[in-house]
């Protein structure tokens, strides 16, 4: 849950601050993603992968209850944890980058849907760009 929802600090009057509080539900969602992918690191060109886990799982266990989230999320301020060799593969760094635009505390500070779209838009159109040139390089 989202530290506004959390700590009921979210004005439920206005539909916008419900899709503030998705978008960080959303950077969830794609660190789970991150968790679960196969990648490649591409310098070394070694290949990684993670067992699954919830987010959070460092700091719960089992199914946690509303009270423990909010300590750890609107309290002590803590995030899933982040691979380090993420960062060595542009892909996965991109994402991780987006994830923790999404998982900012203040949701006027997060990333919305339309710029996260742009964004994942132009990723996409980087590594088409890469591919294409890689085929005219070979």
């Amino acid at each position: 849950m989202a530290p506004e929802i959390l700590n009921k600090k979210i004005d439920v009057r206005y539909l916008d601050n419900f899709q503030k509080a998705e978008m960080y539900s959303l950077a969830l969602v794609f660190w789970e993603l991150l968790r679960s992918c196969k990648f490649e690191d591409d310098e070394s060109k070694v290949v990684y992968s993670f067992e699954y886990k919830m987010p959070y799982f460092e700091y719960i266990q089992g199914d946690p209850d509303e009270a423990l989230m909010y300590k750890i999320v609107c309290e002590q301020k803590l995030r899933p944890s982040v691979s380090n060799l993420w960062k060595n593969n542009k892909i996965m760094s991109h994402l991780m980058h987006l994830t923790e635009e999404l998982w900012v505390e203040n949701p006027n500070e997060r990333l919305n849907a339309l710029r996260l779209k742009k964004s994942i838009t132009k990723l996409k159109m980087d590594l088409i760009d890469r591919k294409n040139l890689t085929e005219i390089i070979s």
